[in-house]
């Protein structure tokens, strides 16, 4: 394949997007094989809303089905006539799940009535309510935007990410999807990287405007200077950045 890099870059971005679109908070999103497993070639951790890990194990539900099967669709989409083998992973993840646990009630059921079906039976059956989302004008914009930040920096952290698929796919958000500030209450651990450090500045400097721009007006004569010089301590820092 010619370009194998962007090709697993969209397929990493695909997981990403979904999990994101169903709610998940992204913890990491990155290319190249992972030291404790070289057979695979990027990598996308996302977590519960009650922060318990499920890529790879744990529950099996309709969301992650959906996020799971996403990189094989995001490549179906924008490189419809590139041959995948980059799903080989994500199908035995959800085999091992489904042997392990059972998926949401309506899967469930569907698979007792077909029990013949295979994986791939089970991606063809969820592909159409994936496409639908990955491509949509804000689903496409979103995976190339994403893609092309992780073609570049090889790694991305999931605050990282989702401030990118949050600007990229514009308002209103997915329903399910957690603004960034909400994903950044859950998963924030500290920064890992310069990049890291100066977006969550930049992030808490913009909540921070929003809480005292609320305010203002609200005060009393002598909280209302202050807040107008926490104002102009934040608009300074904007410049520094």
């Amino acid at each position: 394949m010619k370009n194998r890099r962007r090709f697993i870059c969209t397929h990493e971005a695909g997981h990403a997007l979904i999990f994101w679109h169903e709610g998940f908070p992204l913890n990491e999103v990155s290319i190249g094989r992972p030291l404790d497993n070289p057979n695979i070639d990027g990598i996308c951790w996302a977590v519960s809303p009650d922060t318990t890990a499920i890529l790879g194990s744990g529950r099996l539900n309709a969301s992650v089905i959906h996020a799971t099967f996403a990189g094989k669709v995001a490549t179906d989409t924008l490189f419809p006539a590139e041959p995948d083998n980059g799903h080989r992973f994500d199908f035995s993840t959800v085999e091992r799940m489904i042997r392990q646990e059972s998926e949401t009630l309506e899967i469930l059921r569907w698979l007792d009535s077909n029990r013949s079906a295979t994986v791939a039976d089970l991606y063809e059956r969820q592909k159409p309510k994936i496409a639908s989302v990955l491509r949509s004008p804000q689903g496409k914009r979103a995976l190339k935007a994403l893609r092309d930040a992780l073609d570049k920096a090889g790694v991305l952290s999931g605050q990282a990410a989702v401030t990118i698929l949050e600007k990229s796919w514009g308002q209103p958000l997915p329903p399910a999807a957690l603004p960034v500030e909400r994903h950044m209450a859950l998963t924030m651990k500290g920064p890992k990287t310069f990049d890291d450090l100066i977006l969550e500045v930049r992030q808490y400097a913009a909540l921070m405007k929003k809480d005292v721009k609320n305010l203002r007006d609200n005060g009393t004569a002598e909280e209302n200077c202050r807040m107008d010089r926490i104002w102009s301590a934040l608009l300074h820092l904007e410049l520094l950045l």
